[in-house]
Order: C-alpha cells, then structure tokens, then sequence
C-alpha cells in the first residue's frame, strides 16, 4: 500500500503514521498497533491537530476517557473548530451529555455552515431526551447541505421526535442518491 512505502521513503512523516494507525484500527482491527502508530505521530509531531483528533477517537474507542479527553483538549488548543466537536464526540460516548451539548453548540458557533456539527449537536440532544431540540437543530441544516451522516442523523433524530414522515422523506432521498456519498451504512 501507500502507506507502507511513505513510511519506507521516510519513516519520520507524522501523516504517515496517522494514516498507517486510520487502516489498522478501521480496517484491519489492530487496535493496539493503531495505538502504537498514533503515538509515534505525536512523537513526530506534537502540534498536529489531527494526530490528536484521531488518537482521542482511538482512546475513546479503547475506553480510556480520560486520556481521551486529554487528547481532545490538546486537539482544541491546536485546533478549536475540530476541537470543541471532539469533546463533545468523547463526553457524547460516556454519556456527559450537557457537557457534549456545550462543545458541539460552541463548534456550531465557530461554523454554522458546516452540516456535521448541527447533526453531532442533535444526536446529544437526542440522547439525553431532548427530542424536540434534536429535530429543531436538524432543521438548522439546508437539505442540500446534508451529506450521508447528517442525513443519517437527522432521519433517525426526526423518526425519534415523532416526525415519521420527515425520517422517511430524509431515507428515501438516501436510498434514491445511490452514489458513494449515500453510505448505506449511515
């Protein structure tokens, strides 16, 4: 693969590790060589925001919170767009709902044009039972600003505030997109 001969040219490329930790976590389920690939990264380069972003989805994954919001507060020094959506993703997973509903509206603010962060926004809503807000936050976001996950999102937030026939709507344009954007998994 590509990344196998990044790493032979030059085996200091931080992007290379990132991307070498990304195939083994994703694809392969080497969860702790993926470990192993983001630290090195860091080690190559610690300002890297994105090195940070990934290795604080890694450890939320692996089910080391702290660390994870350790990483995650780093990612937002160096990066406060990514960052603040980062918490709100790891407080989301461990179930701090009003601290994840704080990140994402403060990710939302930084960039109200950007579909995903409406949607991560509306899941914690969604989550913590706040229906109504969840499908209100979907609202937020122009249909033909939605791609796959958002749409996703939105559909079963919509399908959970008792908005069916929106869900449906939201799931027949995914279905009808059949195009690599519509994830069938989303």
């Amino acid at each position: 693969p590509v990344v196998d001969r990044a790493l032979a040219l030059d085996s200091g490329l931080a992007d290379a590790h990132i991307a070498l930790a990304a195939l083994l976590l994703r694809y392969e389920w080497d969860w702790a060589g993926a470990g192993r690939e983001y630290v090195r990264a860091i080690e190559l380069a610690p300002g890297h925001a994105q090195a940070h972003e990934e290795y604080a989805w890694y450890l939320t994954a692996v089910g080391q919170y702290d660390s994870a919001v350790a990483e995650a507060k780093r990612t937002r020094v160096l990066d406060p767009l990514t960052g603040d959506r980062v918490l709100g993703w790891v407080y989301q997973r461990v179930g701090e709902f009003e601290k994840s509903i704080a990140h994402y509206k403060t990710s939302v603010q930084l960039d109200e044009h950007m579909p995903w962060p409406h949607a991560l926004l509306a899941a914690s809503y969604a989550m913590s039972g706040r229906t109504a807000d969840a499908a209100a936050e979907c609202d937020m976001v122009p249909p033909k600003r939605r791609d796959s996950p958002t749409s996703g999102v939105c559909a079963q937030v919509y399908g959970l505030a008792g908005r069916v026939a929106d869900a449906r709507r939201i799931i027949r344009e995914m279905e009808a997109a059949r195009q690599p954007a519509a994830d069938p998994y989303f």
